[in-house]
């Protein structure tokens, strides 16, 4: 019995589970930060609308007559929200293969973008970058809610701590998996999970953009836009438009 402690997982604190009990959570818990969105549900999605999804990439499998070669015509890469209201594609008029898409929670820049970036530049050679972040945006809510998406998040962990407790082959596994993955990459394992929630949408933008422009990874000649999509009237509204940053050494005198 006792507690054990798995941190520092999260920045707002660590979580401390108590073994004990843990697997006797209540399903209706679970579902509180769900309930207090108005448009969202905890339910399954029907294996019906899987079968649909299915036969619809059959359909669009036969219809692809000219399939694309690997590159981006306008060198543009777009981080945005995985929020499925934000269509960049549709919102700037692009077509396919015009653009790069790089989406997360809010459309924060984190490691995993600029290490999509990076991929996307280095091979794709794309040289614009432009950040969209979005009004009614789920980063936002997650502020509103950090009580209950911390209470769902502790028991979530409680229950998969109780399960591995009480199947020690499975414990083994993770735990053998995750030194092999320690050793194969040294230095790439990270035990906290940023949730980077947004309070302010134009600070956001600013952030992500100085993250990017003092990334030593992004090259120096790269233009980074940051822009904020107004959701409920379709309207885009620019807040920052970032230079190349310029290397004075580079000058002749």
């Amino acid at each position: 019995m006792g507690w054990f402690r798995l941190g520092p997982w999260w920045s707002w604190k660590c979580i401390v589970v108590r073994l004990r009990g843990s697997r006797n959570c209540s399903s209706q818990s679970k579902s509180l930060l769900l309930d207090s969105i108005p448009w969202a549900s905890s339910s399954r999605v029907p294996m019906s609308h899987i079968s649909g999804l299915l036969d619809n990439a059959r359909r669009h499998e036969q219809n692809l007559h000219k399939p694309l070669d690997l590159g981006v015509r306008r060198r543009l890469a777009i981080v945005t929200c995985m929020d499925s209201r934000v269509l960049p594609d549709q919102i700037f008029g692009l077509q396919l293969g015009d653009a790069e898409y790089i989406r997360n929670a809010g459309g924060r820049v984190t490691d995993d973008v600029i290490r999509s970036l990076i991929v996307s530049q280095e091979l794709l050679h794309t040289r614009d970058i432009i950040l969209l972040h979005h009004t009614d945006c789920g980063g936002q809510a997650v502020v509103r809610h950090a009580g209950a998406v911390m209470k769902n998040l502790t028991r979530t962990v409680a229950s998969n701590a109780a399960y591995l407790v009480t199947h020690p082959v499975q414990l083994v596994c993770r735990l053998v998996r995750g030194i092999f993955g320690f050793l194969k990459n040294p230095g790439l394992q990270t035990h906290k999970m940023e949730v980077l929630p947004i309070r302010d949408l134009d600070e956001s933008v600013r952030e992500d953009v100085r993250k990017l422009r003092l990334s030593l990874r992004m090259p120096r000649d790269v233009n980074i836009y940051g822009f904020v999509y107004v959701t409920h009237e379709g309207r885009v509204r620019e807040v920052v438009r970032d230079a190349p940053r310029v290397d004075y050494t580079d000058k002749e005198e």
